[in-house]
């Protein structure tokens, strides 16, 4: 396992109750910001620490971005049959 990996799998376990009591706007932003953060770090690293450090960061970021679809339709309320 990598890396970003171990790490992902660590967040998955407990994001969800470490942001229970945030609005979910303020978690996607934040997570987006990161996930950015990620990108540019690793993108401009000079060294094996620094992309190392930018890929731990993705590891959040992209499980909580793949996790986050089906949360999100499960808190949708139901379209009326007609309009679907």
């Amino acid at each position: 396992m990598t890396a970003t990996a171990v790490v992902g799998m660590v967040t998955s376990l407990l994001i969800s109750a470490a942001t229970r009591r945030i609005d979910r706007r303020v978690v996607v932003l934040a997570f987006s910001v990161l996930l950015i953060a990620s990108d540019v770090l690793v993108a401009v690293a000079a060294n094996l620490p620094f992309l190392l450090l930018g890929r731990v960061m993705l590891g959040p970021c992209a499980r909580y971005h793949v996790k986050r679809p089906t949360a999100t339709c499960r808190s949708r309320p139901p379209v009326p049959h007609g309009l679907a």
